[in-house]
């Protein structure tokens, strides 16, 4: 019963540990478009 419990969490902490890379990636390509297109939307406004 202990073993089931201990690879359950740890079935859980690797798929938390993933889904926190896959969001800090996401998010920093969401940064990273944000930062290239605001400059050109703010240019084009200004214009």
């Amino acid at each position: 019963m202990a073993s089931l419990i201990g690879s359950t969490l740890a079935l859980a902490i690797s798929r938390l540990v993933s889904l926190t890379q896959n969001e800090c990636m996401h998010f920093s390509r969401w940064c990273i478009a944000f930062t290239f297109i605001m400059p050109t939307r703010l240019q084009k406004t200004s214009q």
